[in-house]
């Protein structure tokens, strides 16, 4: 989460505060497990319970503790291939009765 010429890291249910710019940080980061989701937001995979469907058809990611982030227009492809194991770019419900995770992802029209 970028904060000024910081960037604030959310782990294992902590806070820290880097100096760095999110755009350095996301050029470290291992692109097979992270994804940029909005211009002050960067997640990683795993972390993702559901791709949902906003107000007026924005994304929404939950993550596995619940917090719910949008995803900025710009990001918003990036994200859908990220999370789409059928190749077509678009959110599938992947679910089927299990926990959510980067393999059997939800999604939902419900926000």
């Amino acid at each position: 989460e970028a904060e000024r010429d910081f960037v604030r890291v959310h782990m294992n249910g902590q806070v820290h505060l880097v100096s760095a710019m999110l755009g350095q940080l996301e050029k470290a980061l291992d692109e097979r497990a992270f994804v940029r989701i909005h211009r002050s937001a960067i997640v990683r995979k795993d972390k993702v319970r559901a791709v949902l469907r906003g107000r007026f058809s924005t994304l929404v990611l939950e993550l596995e503790d619940g917090h719910r982030l949008p995803v900025g227009r710009k990001y918003r492809e990036a994200v859908r291939s990220a999370f789409d194991s059928t190749g077509s770019g678009e959110a599938s419900d992947r679910t089927a009765g299990k926990e959510a995770g980067p393999s059997n992802l939800r999604t939902s029209s419900a926000l």
